[in-house]
């Protein structure tokens, strides 16, 4: 084929875009988009089509004909996307001839659309503060989306734990006694606890930790989003009373 010349195709898109949008209680399907190959050059040609994932073609070989046009189907499928995380996702279909090295490609592009947020700071640490009192730490929520988002905050208790339990002597006894461990939901507090954000919308919400019993509470607070996915905010405060120590009982003036 070389003889008469580069094999040259028409098509009638040079590009093709696919978008998804999550809508609460429908299941994800493939979009489906036709694409039209017509053979502009003399001689009829066979072609491989190979694209790549998540796109697909059910057509894999073709001989097309001098100005003979062709519609082929292109298939994007939302659903491979599993971590609800919205993006935009590029792919081509390369069209390979028979007995010539020439290509052609047609660009792809899918985008997905999930309810997200942005949370800032990504994570919370008090610090130590006395036992027996309180302290306040803010994030900001922003709806990074294109639809409403709806969540609600939770703790992760199976990787909640407190570190470095402290032991105190019982006075005149000689003996150790380890300090009570509390819930995570009674040492941390979250408010609001759940809302809806619109797009754009930001808010500030409220953590609060209440020290007691000298102990290091280390945990994750987790936002879930109706249609979205889970984030986790690590959280941390530590606790301890304050303490001193005298280096000499007299003062011999």
């Amino acid at each position: 084929m070389g003889e008469f010349g580069t094999p040259h195709l028409n098509f009638s898109d040079p590009k093709l875009d696919f978008k998804y949008i999550w809508v609460k209680g429908v299941a994800s399907m493939p979009i489906t988009k036709t694409l039209s190959l017509s053979n502009a050059g003399p001689l009829p040609t066979t072609v491989n089509l190979r694209i790549d994932p998540p796109f697909s073609c059910p057509t894999e070989k073709l001989t097309l004909e001098n100005n003979e046009p062709q519609t082929i189907s292109i298939d994007f499928d939302p659903g491979m996307k599993q971590d609800r995380m919205s993006d935009k996702i590029s792919g081509k279909l390369t069209i390979a001839h028979a007995n010539h090295p020439h290509r052609d490609v047609v660009h792809l592009q899918g985008e997905v659309c999930f309810p997200n947020l942005q949370i800032l700071p990504p994570n919370i640490d008090f610090g130590c503060i006395l036992n027996d009192t309180s302290k306040k730490k803010y994030i900001v929520l922003t709806n990074i989306s294109e639809m409403a988002v709806n969540y609600e905050w939770s703790f992760l208790e199976e990787e909640t734990n407190q570190l470095n339990a402290v032991q105190e002597e019982d006075e005149g006894k000689g003996r150790k006694k380890k300090n009570k461990v509390l819930p995570i939901n009674e040492v941390f507090d979250i408010l609001p606890v759940s809302g809806r954000l619109e797009p754009g919308q930001q808010e500030n919400v409220e953590f609060t930790y209440q020290a007691g019993n000298g102990l290091l509470y280390n945990g994750i607070a987790v936002c879930s989003v109706d249609g979205g996915p889970d984030y986790e905010v690590p959280i941390i405060g530590d606790s301890s009373n304050v303490s001193f120590k005298l280096s000499t009982n007299e003062i011999d003036y």
